[in-house]
């Protein structure tokens, strides 16, 4: 895999969910699902120690740009399962139950 950055955001979001760069590049390398996303960019799903990552990425003339990593079905901001339905209609992703 070429050279890959974080934004800030990413950087944030990752020390907040506890989710490591060797989580991410994991996800990045082996993922389950890659759909494209909003503004050109591609999100991938992928179980890593038993958590479900979404990893929103760029790629760029210099590498791999993480915009957004999450944790899917995992609470956040006491908002429960609604960050991962906001991710999935910002992101054009579709669910079936």
């Amino acid at each position: 895999m070429s050279s890959v950055q974080y934004t800030p955001h990413a950087a944030f979001k990752m020390r907040v969910r506890r989710i490591s760069r060797g989580e991410a590049l994991a996800a990045l390398a082996h993922p389950d699902t890659c759909v494209p996303g909003r503004f050109g960019r591609t999100v991938v799903r992928s179980r890593v120690r038993g958590r479900l990552l979404r990893i929103v990425y760029d790629v760029q003339r210099t590498g791999v740009v993480v915009v957004s990593v999450a944790v899917c079905g995992e609470r956040t901001s006491g908002k429960g399962n609604a960050n991962d339905e906001e991710m999935d209609r910002d992101y054009g992703n579709t669910r079936t139950a």
